[in-house]
């Protein structure tokens, strides 16, 4: 595969669904959240996806969104994943 890929800046973001827990039920939530759901990403997936996404191109992702459901529901995880993401030199979006 030749290195010399074209710009695609598009692909400089990537988005991390971590829970589809939330507080609320929204009608126009678009992953259908809520306090029934009850499926999340395990920590150590999530770290395995968070490498694999920093060695995508070199590094060519730079910003990585974690999202869902609500984020904050598990505020370890959610620092746990910042403190890893941030290691591989990642701007967080939260």
């Amino acid at each position: 595969m030749s290195e010399n890929l074209p710009e695609m800046p598009y692909l400089r973001n990537i988005g991390m669904v971590v829970t589809y827990k939330c507080q609320v039920a929204c009608p126009h939530c678009i992953i259908e959240a809520g306090p029934h759901r009850k499926e999340e990403v395990k920590l150590d997936d999530a770290s395995k996806w968070i490498e694999q996404i920093a060695n995508y191109r070199n590094g060519y992702i730079k910003v990585l969104s974690l999202t869902g459901g609500e984020p904050f529901y598990d505020l370890n995880k959610l620092a746990a994943l910042s403190s890893f993401g941030e290691k591989k030199d990642y701007l967080f979006r939260r």
